[in-house]
C-alpha cells in the first residue's frame, strides 16, 4: 500500500499483460476500468492519468496531516520508558500547541500535570482550558487509544 501511495481499504492493484501497474484504485472502479484495461486502452488514458494524480495527492496530504500527530505520539511515547516525565509533559504541550483541535492531546496533557507529574497548580490550568474549549467547540471524547 504504501509505495502505491493508497490510502483507502479496499484497494485494488491490476498489474497489465506487459506487467506494469495498470490500475490502483477502489474495486469498484474495476467494472468500469478492467475491459479498457484488458484492451490496453487504459493506462495510456486521460482518465486513468487523472486518477493517479488524485490518488498521489490524496496520500500526500494525508501523509502531511499524520506527520505532526506521529512525531507527538512518537516522543510520547518515548517518555515513560526513560522515566522523564518533564520530557512527556513537553511533548504534551507542544502537542496542543501544534494539534489545536485534537482532544486526545488535550487529554494526556490534562492527565500528566496533576497525575503524573504531580503539579496540580499546572493540571488545574491545563484541564479548565481542556473543559473551556470542549464546551466552545462542542467537542466529543475519543478513545485515547486510537491516537487521534
Amino acid at each position: 500500500m504504501a509505495p502505491s501511495l493508497s490510502s483507502t481499504i479496499p484497494t485494488s492493484f491490476v498489474i497489465d499483460r506487459d506487467g506494469n501497474v495498470a490500475f490502483v484504485g477502489p474495486p469498484m472502479q474495476l467494472y468500469d476500468v478492467f475491459p479498457r484495461i484488458v484492451n490496453g486502452t487504459w493506462r495510456t488514458s486521460d482518465e486513468a492519468k487523472a486518477a493517479d494524480d488524485e490518488r498521489i495527492a490524496e496520500a500526500e496530504l494525508i501523509v502531511r496531516e499524520k506527520a505532526p500527530v506521529q512525531a507527538f505520539w512518537g516522543k510520547l511515547g518515548r517518555a515513560p520508558k526513560a522515566q522523564d516525565s518533564s520530557t512527556a509533559l513537553s511533548a504534551a504541550k507542544e502537542g496542543v500547541a501544534v494539534m489545536p483541535d485534537g482532544i486526545n492531546v488535550h487529554l494526556v496533557h490534562a492527565d500528566l500535570a496533576p497525575h503524573k507529574i504531580h503539579d496540580m497548580q499546572a493540571g488545574l490550568r491545563v484541564m479548565h482550558r481542556l473543559v473551556r474549549d470542549a464546551i466552545e467547540k462542542q467537542s466529543e471524547v475519543c478513545d485515547t487509544s486510537t491516537h487521534e
